[in-house]
């Protein structure tokens, strides 16, 4: 008879402390997905121009999916009425992206910023070429940068013409990165 109570007793034993462990792995999961929720949420606040963002002496530096992102120009310096297109990095993620900038002002920091988001950035002509480039047309991904006094940026198919100077293209790589 004391052998079959102490049995008893031991599979009471085993039976709560399989209920323990199980409440403390569903807690365990219900805890990291909240954690996980919750840094998603500040994640995505620091996207918010003017936040989220430090100077570093040279560059204003916004941090996001996992790397750094450079620009000459804070958000709030820069006028985004004239800033007119719809495209983002899934549209080029993964993709050649050509970049028509003769005077190559731009290209290091479009480089900078986009390149662990598309396969390579070519340099290439919008239309008809005098260089020995690719010459394209907006039915592939292509920035077309055009110096200029007054600053605008608009689409057509998958051309997005950048006309103005540094603050524009800062304009751009902030709309497209979703830092606007």
């Amino acid at each position: 008879m004391v052998g079959i109570s102490r049995i008893g007793e031991l599979e009471e034993k085993q039976k709560r402390q399989k209920r323990i462990g199980s409440i403390v792995l569903v807690c365990l999961l219900l805890l990291s997905t909240l954690g996980f929720a919750i840094g998603t949420v500040v994640d995505k606040g620091t996207q918010n121009p003017g936040q989220g963002a430090h100077f570093n002496g040279q560059y204003w530096v916004y941090s996001g999916a996992g790397r750094d992102y450079y620009f000459s120009y804070n958000p709030s310096d820069i006028n985004f009425t004239n800033v007119s297109f719809n495209m983002n990095l899934g549209d080029i993620q993964n993709k050649i992206l050509y970049l028509d900038n003769p005077e190559n002002s731009a290209s290091a920091i479009i480089e900078s910023n986009l390149a662990g988001w598309v396969r390579r950035i070519q340099p290439a002509c919008f239309g008809e070429c005098e260089f020995d480039l690719p010459e394209r047309n907006c039915s592939e991904p292509l920035i077309v940068i055009r110096n200029s006094e007054s600053e605008s940026i608009r689409q057509e198919e998958m051309c997005v013409f950048v006309n103005g100077g540094e603050m524009a293209i800062n304009a751009f790589l902030y709309k497209i990165l979703g830092f606007n």
